[in-house]
């Protein structure tokens, strides 16, 4: 019976040997899948931030294309393909009338042979106002949907009948996309 008890033991004794053995060999495996199994709920949490982030970015695109759309038919107004030179005038004479500015003549400088994707043209008017006026005028240029710039203003006093004059020279500038 004593080698009953002894073996027992002896058999005891080797399931705990054993035991620890399992134990310390499958430890760093545990802790490795301790460790993976955080790094799958930090995943999974980031997956969720992204996927918020994807929502809000789709929904700035849907945005951003509507106004990219109507941004390129007001730049298209702006510069547009062609110089449309009638278009210029009617465009300025319908500002002068506004301003009850009076346009006396109006000259175009076109260059001939530009590379530059948007081209610039160069014009001249002449017009006949009074100071106030004139700085109305002006502004309805530079605010107008097709872009024009002032350059220069060039000023001429006079009389007629009596009554002061003054005769301006404008430089004005602006820009199409394609030859005239």
């Amino acid at each position: 019976m004593e080698n009953n008890n002894r073996s027992s033991i002896i058999s005891l004794v080797l399931v705990l040997i054993i035991a620890g053995v399992v134990a310390l060999l499958f430890r760093p495996i545990w802790e490795e899948v301790s460790q993976l199994q955080m790094g799958f709920n930090d995943k999974q949490s980031q997956k969720v931030a992204l996927e918020s982030q994807l929502q809000t970015l789709r929904g700035a695109q849907a945005d951003l294309e509507a106004k990219t759309e109507v941004n390129k038919i007001k730049t298209l107004d702006a510069i547009p393909q062609r110089f449309e030179q009638d278009a210029l005038i009617t465009k300025l004479n319908q500002i002068a009338s506004q301003n009850t500015v009076v346009v006396n003549s109006v000259s175009f400088n076109v260059p001939v042979g530009s590379t530059e994707v948007i081209k610039k043209a160069q014009i001249n008017v002449n017009v006949t106002s009074d100071e106030s006026k004139l700085i109305s005028f002006l502004k309805d240029i530079e605010e107008s949907d097709r872009k024009m710039t002032v350059k220069t203003i060039t000023v001429q006093f006079g009389q007629t009948d009596g009554k002061k004059r003054a005769n301006y020279t404008l430089s004005l500038e602006t820009f199409y996309q394609d030859r005239i």
